[in-house]
């Protein structure tokens, strides 16, 4: 168990400086208290991994925004990149909102796309190197 706030302040920094090295990374809640999350990790890579669908993470997001702020929240400017659809598949309570990612539980706790796209872009462009060796069977 994770405080919610304390990820939500480091959780860029959390998941390139301790996880960078995780194929797999899943924060979530951890289904009893909303103010705390559950942390899964894996170094491992299984075959037939795929991954993320920026289609897919736009739905995604889109079915995240809470309704008492749906009027506020703008569609995502720029569609959502491949760095932006990791970043969402792993972190299940972000939605995009123009070009930031916004906390579902606290609207008002922001991350900026920029800072989502440099840290996510080392860590997909190892996850795709990762995908293609276990899926070509190296």
């Amino acid at each position: 168990n994770i405080e919610a706030a304390r990820m939500d302040f480091g959780l860029l920094q959390t998941r390139c400086l301790t996880f960078g090295s995780c194929s797999h990374f899943r924060l979530g809640y951890d289904g009893l208290d909303e103010r705390r999350y559950c942390l899964r990790a894996s170094r491992d890579v299984q075959p037939g991994t795929s991954l993320p669908c920026p289609v897919r993470a736009i739905a995604d997001s889109a079915a995240r925004v809470p309704q008492e702020v749906r009027m506020l929240a703008d569609p995502p400017q720029g569609g959502v990149t491949d760095e932006e659809a990791l970043f969402l598949q792993e972190h299940p309570a972000m939605y995009k909102s123009g070009d930031e990612f916004v906390f579902a539980h606290c609207p008002w706790r922001t991350i900026p796309g920029a800072q989502v796209r440099r840290v996510y872009g080392p860590l997909l462009l190892t996850l795709q190197k990762a995908c293609q060796e276990v899926n070509e069977g190296r």
